[in-house]
């Protein structure tokens, strides 16, 4: 019976309380029957046997306790993810443990995929997984996210371990280092129940299995404890280099040694041929500074190539006569495709300056070199002076015998035209030179002894004929041959001209330059200045000294050059100058070189020589050859316009770089001030020397995990994929051959294949591939298969362990079905307002007498 109004206002607390606990949100749970079971074991090398049979029985004794409805299955881990027993009822009984894998690793993620894989989509699981966390957990976050929206429950059961015994865990040192250098790394150990007070002996094998012992570390560690050692071991300076495996054997103790490699390598040993004493001596000294072995040598005379040397380096190198020979050239196309290095530098005498594109060096280039392209605009006025002395009647072959004597002396008394005399060959050298000019060149020749004659004076080249004829007719004279007059007429001649181009080329014997400087009534005037003076002037010089370094007037001859602002050639052989005198004037008139206002080089691709630079801010550069991209090649540097500046390709199994201005002499005179150009230097020089296993090698040996994987891969020299055809590889693991891993296309131009090779051992791979594909390799790559980590993992690794618990958690609190209550709530609000409706209106409506009528 209703009683009035507190029966209104407790319908409606009752209705507020209703519709307050309804947006709150409350819901009701309850743990969903798990009838399907899936226990996954690790069973890899980090666990000890006795403990592994632990964890079987643990595996039993939770099998024991499901319902008889449950339906269980096993997956053991190890090296490989493998079913042990696939689902059964509670009746089922567990098989015996498989054989352990070839591989030393944990497949933990591949265990969680095959777990996974059991259990249907849709109906609730559980996965028990035993391990002592000895992985790395990071890979599994996807899997154990795509269990959990699945709604699979993860279990974690920690095994109890016993102590591991003492050991070495890990050894963290470079891949590599240098003979004499000092090695420098971290052992770490575990003491084990017993502490370590012992010493750990390490040594090196080389590949022929000799065995270099290192010095030994004395241990003193507590039991229980892991201690991280500081090593630095010396490296002798008469080490052979190769790859080597250190071993480091822990003493008194029953371990195998740890074993893992180090290559030990040489600085690259370079050869450096250059034309002028200037070219390639700024990068003789950065790599020398840097400990590399250098060795120099003349155009003329290069030494034999072996493999000895890593890298050669061509700086201003001419051809041909005086230059390099053309069968050395030979050799150095098959040094470049037996793996070694080449680097070609710009100077007087590079590229079509020095007649590379008629030689065997033009195929090695990566660029092409283009003589007969745009010429310069301007005119050129050119004067060549003669050293008419009496040295140049003697004959121009090297004439030992008396003969050879008595003709020289003949050849002075009959006014020096002896056939084949010094100035019949210098007079033939000047007469070639004029074929080298336009029609608007001027030329002239002027020849010297202590006074000048003028055969030729300047005249225009159209009259080339005429000027050749007198020019044949000049004799050599008497006494020395005097500079500072030479200059001085040359000079006079010189200053008339209006040509744009106005350059002195001077032959001179570099062991009889006479009157350097000349006192006239206490006022000295000297060589050297008249040179500076005529520079200033527009008026260039360049000097062709016959004799070598060592001459008498050799430094005199190089400042006369620098100070004219031209370029000197020694040679010892005469013969050589009509070959000099080409080259002169092909810098001077042809398109062999580019010499404008400095510009700044532009990044056009990548290069490791180029790691850290910052080459937006590099120096300008006032010059280089004229040279044309190659299609296959990579344009790393060049100029605003498009010009290789430096450009590189492969060639057979090495490298070839081509940088086409000078290393600071001339053009990129402001590069040797550039506090990186020395780290541009060493670096092009230690990527192209002879490949020791580089990151980017077309065969590599490459550990993953504990496995290995072999890629062979075939890119051109911009990095795109070839076809690859089909490889012939052969793999031997110390000294014996084995049988290949299946090669797979992974990607276009690229084959690999892994397997699991043992512990320590040594491999050898090469492989080489059918003449008829198109990018025909043949390549070797070596390893040393470093100990397994999973020897670094024994005992529990609590940070693993603890995130798979939190997730597990998580997922666990997923798995438990949820009941929402706020809907009944409502419900049960809404059937009460009519209630408190109808008990408003009545209490408000009707009188007193009639509610009391009716009770």
């Amino acid at each position: 019976m209703w009683r009035g109004r507190p029966v209104v206002a407790a319908t409606r607390l009752l209705l507020g309380l209703l519709l307050v606990a309804a947006h709150a949100d409350p819901s009701w749970t309850r743990e969903q029957e798990t009838d399907r079971v899936v226990y996954l074991v690790d069973t890899s090398s980090s666990i000890p046997k006795s403990s592994q049979a632990q964890v079987w029985s643990a595996v039993e004794k939770h099998r024991a306790t499901l319902p008889p409805t449950a339906r269980w299955a096993a997956v053991q881990v190890d090296g490989t993810a493998r079913l042990l027993a696939p689902f059964t009822d509670g009746t089922g009984t567990l098989p015996a443990p498989l054989a352990a894998s070839a591989r030393a690793s944990t497949a933990m993620l591949d265990g969680l995929r095959r777990a996974g894989s059991l259990l249907p989509t849709g109906t609730p699981g559980r996965i028990v997984l035993y391990t002592d966390g000895q992985f790395d957990a990071s890979p599994m976050t996807a899997e154990l996210n795509a269990l959990a929206a699945r709604g699979v429950a993860i279990e974690v059961a920690v095994p109890t371990l016993p102590m591991a015994p003492a050991d070495i865990r890990a050894l963290t040192l470079p891949p590599a280092a240098d003979v004499g250098s000092t090695i420098e790394g971290t052992l770490t150990l575990w003491s084990g129940p017993g502490g370590l007070s012992t010493d750990v002996q390490f040594e090196l094998m080389a590949p022929d299995g000799t065995i270099h012992p290192l010095d030994p570390v004395e241990l003193s560690v507590p039991a229980g404890r892991q201690a991280d050692v500081a090593l630095a071991f010396p490296l002798d300076t008469e080490l052979p280099s190769g790859l080597y495996k250190l071993r480091c054997t822990l003493l008194d103790t029953p371990q195998p040694p740890f074993v893992t490699g180090l290559r030990v390598d040489r600085p690259p040993r370079v050869l450096l041929v250059r034309g002028e004493r200037r070219d390639g001596a700024v990068i003789q000294g950065v790599l020398e500074a840097e400990g590399m072995d250098v060795q120099v040598a003349r155009a003329s005379a290069p030494p034999a190539l072996s493999s000895d040397f890593d890298l050669v380096i061509l700086a201003g190198t001419p051809t041909g006569n005086g230059g390099l020979p053309a069968k050395w050239i030979q050799t150095l196309s098959s040094f470049v495709d037996e793996g070694g290095g080449l680097l070609t530098i710009s100077g007087p005498g590079g590229y079509a300056s020095g007649g590379w594109q008629d030689s065997g060096l033009a195929p090695l280039l990566p660029v092409r070199i283009d003589p007969d392209g745009a010429e310069k605009d301007d005119s050129a006025s050119l004067l060549v002076v003669l050293d008419k002395s009496g040295s140049m009647a003697r004959p121009a072959a090297d004439a030992r015998s008396a003969k050879g004597m008595v003709s020289g002396v003949a050849d002075l008394m009959l006014g020096g035209r002896g056939q084949g005399s010094k100035i019949q060959v210098a007079a033939e050298a000047a007469a070639a030179t004029m074929d080298r000019l336009r029609d608007h060149d001027r030329v002239g020749v002027l020849a010297v002894d202590t006074l000048p004659y003028w055969p030729v004076p300047m005249v225009d080249a159209t009259a080339r004929k005429e000027a050749q004829k007198k020019v044949r007719r000049i004799a050599a004279g008497g006494g020395g041959m005097y500079v500072l007059t030479a200059l001085d007429a040359a000079a006079e001649a010189m200053q008339k001209e209006d040509a744009p181009l106005r350059h002195i080329l001077l032959l001179v014997d570099a062991s009889d330059a006479g009157e350097q400087t000349q006192d006239t009534y206490g006022s000295v005037r000297g060589a050297l200045e008249r040179a500076g003076e005529l520079r200033r002037e527009g008026i260039t010089l360049s000097v062709v000294g016959l004799g070598g370094e060592t001459s008498r007037d050799s430094d005199f001859l190089e400042q006369l050059t620098q100070n004219g602002g031209g370029r000197l050639k020694l040679t010892p052989d005469i013969r050589t100058v009509s070959a000099l005198f080409t080259q002169e004037v092909e810098r001077l008139v042809g398109s062999a070189v580019h010499e404008q206002a400095p510009i700044h080089i532009t990044v056009t691709g990548w290069h490791a020589a180029l790691q850290g630079l910052d080459v937006r801010n590099a120096p300008q550069i006032w010059g280089w050859s004229d040279v044309l991209p190659r299609t296959r090649a990579r344009t790393v540097l060049s100029t605003p316009e498009g010009t290789p500046i430096f450009a590189v390709w492969r060639r057979g199994m090495g490298q070839v770089a081509a940088w086409t201005s000078d290393d600071g002499a001339r053009w990129a005179r402001r590069w040797p001030a550039w506090s990186q150009s020395a780290t541009f230097w060493t670096q092009a020089a230690r990527t192209l020397a002879r490949d020791k296993g580089s990151d980017d090698a077309p065969l590599r040996l490459e550990p993953v995990g504990d496995q290995m994987r072999i890629t062979l891969e075939a890119t051109d020299d911009l990095g795109r994929p070839e076809p690859i055809g089909t490889p012939d590889l052969v793999i031997m693991l110390d000294g014996t051959p084995i049988a290949t891993p299946t090669m797979q296309l992974a990607a276009p131009g690229r084959l690999e294949g892994t397997w699991a090779p043992p512990a320590g051992a040594r491999l050898v791979a090469t492989a080489t591939t059918s003449p008829s594909t198109e990018a025909a390799i043949k390549t070797t790559a070596e390893a040393i298969v470093t100990t397994s980590s999973e020897r670094a993992g024994f005992g529990l690794r609590p940070d693993v362990l603890d995130e798979l618990s939190r997730t597990a958690a998580t997922i666990t609190q997923r798995d438990r079905s949820r009941a929402a209550l706020w809907p009944w709530l409502a419900f049960t609000a809404l059937l009460l307002l009519p209630l408190d409706a109808y008990a408003r209106r009545f209490y408000s409506s009707t009188p007193p007498k009639s509610r009391a009528g009716l009770r």
